[in-house]
C-alpha cells in the first residue's frame, strides 16, 4: 500500500476562534471533514491551545487527532490516548510571589493558578468568572501561599470585556517582562495573560512535538489567529491565518490569509494539494 499523500506532514491549529471558531459550538463540519481527509492520507494533526489538560477534556469529544496536542501554550505536550505527558515545564520557584505582585500592582486582577490538572482560583473579577464558565473547569478558591508548588501555568485576568483588546492585560505583560526578564512568557488574549516559564510558547511546543515525531521543520505546517499563535506561525515552514486573525498576525511576512475559520482546514489542504 502506498503512502498517502501528506504522510511526514505535521497540521498544527489553534482551537479557540480557530479550529473551532464560535465557543460552545461544534468544530464546522468543513474542518472536521478536511482534518479527517488529511489524517487518513498519512498526515499528523494535532490542536497547539492554551487550554490546559482538564480543559482539553472537556472539548476532546468535539473533534479528532492522531498526534499529542501542544497544551497551556506550549508548557505541556500531552498524548490524549495514553493520558501521559511527553513533556511539562514548570514556573520557576519565585512565580508564587513575582505573580502575586503583578496581580496587585494591577486592582481588579484575578489570578488562576494550574498545577497539572488542578486549578485554583487567587482573586476573582466578572472576566475571570466568565472564563471559567467557558472552560468548563471545575477550580477551587484558594491563597496563592497555600497551592503546592510546580505550577504549571498561570493567567492573570484584567477587569473589563473578557474577549475585547486590553490595555490593561498588555500593560500586565509588560510589567512582569520588566521586572522579572528571562523568567517567563507573558501574552495576552483579551482580558487574559497566560503566564508560563520562559523557553515555553506555542512554537517551541510545536517544534519540540516535530522533533519526537521526526518531522522536518519544512513539513510543519501551522494555523492560528492570536498573540500567542505568533511563536508557533514564526516557527512553522508554512503558516495560515483566517480572515478574522489579529492584524498583527496578519501582518507576519510567512503568513498566509486564508478565507473565514470555518473552513481554514479544508483552504490550508487545498493549497497543500495544489503544491503538491
Amino acid at each position: 500500500m502506498g503512502k498517502g499523500k501528506f504522510e511526514g506532514y505535521l497540521l498544527v491549529t489553534d482551537f479557540d476562534d480557530t479550529f473551532c471558531p464560535k465557543h460552545g459550538a461544534p468544530v464546522p463540519e468543513e474542518n472536521r471533514r478536511a482534518a479527517r481527509r488529511f489524517m487518513d492520507e498519512g498526515g499528523l494533526f494535532t490542536i497547539a491551545t492554551g487550554r490546559d489538560v482538564r480543559s482539553y477534556y472537556s472539548i476532546r469529544d468535539k473533534f479528532t487527532v492522531n498526534a499529542p496536542l501542544v497544551l497551556s501554550n506550549g508548557a505541556v505536550i500531552f498524548d490524549g490516548d495514553s493520558g501521559e505527558s511527553w513533556y511539562e515545564s514548570f514556573l520557576p520557584f519565585s512565580c508564587r510571589s513575582d505573580l502575586t505582585a503583578a496581580r496587585d500592582a494591577f486592582p481588579g486582577t484575578g489570578m488562576e493558578v494550574h498545577r497539572g490538572a488542578d486549578v485554583r482560583v487567587c482573586g476573582r473579577n466578572a472576566a475571570l468568572e466568565e472564563h471559567l464558565l467557558r472552560m468548563g473547569v471545575p477550580v477551587s478558591e484558594a491563597d496563592p501561599g497555600h497551592i503546592l508548588y510546580p505550577w504549571t501555568k498561570a493567567v492573570l485576568v484584567a477587569p473589563g470585556e473578557l474577549r475585547a483588546e486590553s490595555e490593561t492585560a498588555h500593560a500586565l505583560c509588560a510589567w512582569i517582562g520588566e521586572r522579572y526578564p528571562g523568567r517567563y512568557e507573558a501574552v495576552p488574549s483579551g482580558a487574559l495573560v497566560d503566564v508560563v516559564a520562559a523557553g515555553s510558547d506555542k512554537g517551541s511546543g510545536v517544534r519540540r512535538l516535530a522533533d519526537f515525531l521526526d518531522i522536518l521543520p519544512e513539513h510543519v505546517v501551522c494555523i492560528g489567529d492570536g498573540w500567542n499563535d505568533i511563536p508557533m506561525l514564526r516557527a512553522a515552514g508554512r503558516a495560515f491565518a483566517p480572515e478574522t486573525a489579529l492584524p498583527e498576525v496578519l501582518a507576519l511576512p510567512n503568513v498566509t490569509k486564508l478565507g473565514a475559520p470555518d473552513r481554514c482546514i479544508r483552504d490550508v489542504i487545498n493549497r497543500l494539494e495544489a503544491e503538491q
